[in-house]
């Protein structure tokens, strides 16, 4: 089926309608599937089409539902998919495309939102983050973060990517941003995050959040980490609490709350989580 798909877009999609039909068919599949299938979307050369669509509205200043979808199959086949990650960046220039959509379409909030979900699919990949760790890189997910008419998604999607980036240590830190004052700008911003906003996104797996619950990590790392949870838990107990049981996340939250060096404000988002999961 998604050979088929692969095949009627090349040869016979002319006009932005057909491709949206077609385009719309592969996300739909790609949200559905699981880690091998999305290799094999990925081996397809999904990757090379969408990256063909996105330069493409780049080089016209275009800003069409098409830009957005395109990004969309991106952020979805890359999700927990290490190797289309590594093809976006590696192979399809994928972060110059970030920083060109960001100064050509930095204003289409939902295309910025969609970019960055799929750049924090790159970060949860550790081979990957050292291609994040730049001055500009990293200054453009601050100011994302920053920004007072960005929307929810837009400062989480950032804070998750700076989450990743910290999380690896002082020691492959080689940039001149201040580590530190990083953690604590982030620290300072998600506490003015209401945990009880509707979210649209969407989690299969807890894995790449829990791994940055360990007490000795960067305050503003924790900080999202246990914002994302708490809110999660919280606004949607049916899914969250049960996936947070199942992943064993309770234990890394406790360990939070009988930490000496963790901060109050993310052991009142880990006992939150907590008691969304025992209510």
């Amino acid at each position: 089926m998604i050979k088929q798909g692969k095949l009627k877009y090349k040869e016979t999609c002319t006009d932005d309608f057909e491709q949206m039909l077609v385009i719309n068919l592969l996300n739909y599949i790609a949200c559905g599937v699981d880690h091998e299938e999305k290799l094999t979307i990925g081996n397809l050369r999904t990757i090379e089409i969408m990256m063909c669509l996105i330069q493409t509205r780049i080089k016209t200043q275009v800003a069409d539902d098409l830009l957005e979808l395109a990004w969309t199959v991106l952020w979805n086949i890359t999700d927990e998919t290490a190797e289309n990650c590594r093809k976006f960046i590696e192979e399809n220039n994928g972060l110059q495309a970030f920083v060109d959509c960001l100064r050509v379409f930095g204003e289409r909030l939902d295309v910025v939102r969609n970019v960055l979900g799929l750049l924090g699919n790159v970060a949860e990949v550790k081979e990957l983050r050292p291609y994040l760790i730049n001055d500009i890189h990293v200054e453009q997910f601050r100011m994302l973060m920053k920004q007072s008419n960005a929307n929810l998604e837009v400062r989480y999607n950032s804070g998750g990517i700076l989450a990743h980036i910290l999380n690896d240590g002082p020691e492959v830190w080689t940039i001149s941003t201040d580590r530190n004052e990083l953690s604590n700008d982030m620290f300072e911003m998600i506490k003015d995050w209401d945990i009880h906003l509707d979210r649209t996104i969407n989690y299969r797996s807890f894995g790449p959040i829990l791994r940055l619950l360990n007490e000795n990590n960067a305050s503003g790392s924790l900080m999202w980490a246990s914002w994302a949870l708490a809110n999660l838990t919280t606004k949607n107990p049916d899914k969250y609490c049960s996936l947070l049981r199942k992943e064993n996340g309770e234990e890394l939250l406790r360990q939070l709350l009988n930490s000496e060096t963790v901060e109050t404000a993310i052991k009142h988002l880990a006992q939150t989580a907590l008691d969304a999961v025992s209510a």
